[in-house]
């Protein structure tokens, strides 16, 4: 996820990785499920009124096991197999925050990446 203050376009490509990234606009919406849901998780409750304050972009697709390699150097993946273009993972929170700090800093090296913008996990609601 791509998240900054002013919109820069309503997608977003790093061309060389493939990458795309698709807006999401700011707004309002009621999270989590209703307790009558069936196969309803405890933790997915009390239902709350969220706000999302700043637009952001959010990745077309899952991080390939080709993408990540190409950033971090190493493919985590167990099912290889499968193909570079498949998702990767065997990826912890902190694996995926590295890749995203990485990406981060490569883009900005490149200039392609404006000021104040990073690239970093979604939250739960922005992921909801």
């Amino acid at each position: 996820m791509l998240h900054g203050r002013e919109p820069i376009g309503k997608s977003i490509v790093i061309e060389d990785l493939e990458l795309e990234f698709i807006q999401v606009k700011a707004g309002s919406f009621t999270m989590d499920s209703l307790p009558s849901e069936p196969q309803r998780y405890k933790a997915e409750g009390p239902r709350m009124e969220v706000t999302i304050s700043h637009w952001f972009w959010l990745g077309k697709t899952e991080v390939t096991q080709a993408q990540y390699e190409a950033i971090v150097g190493v493919n985590p993946s167990r099912i290889e197999e499968v193909g570079p273009t498949a998702p990767v993972e065997e990826v912890s929170w902190d694996d995926a925050m590295k890749f995203c700090k990485m990406l981060t800093f490569r883009e900005k090296e490149e200039s392609r990446l404006p000021k104040g913008y990073e690239y970093t996990l979604p939250t739960d609601a922005q992921w909801e």
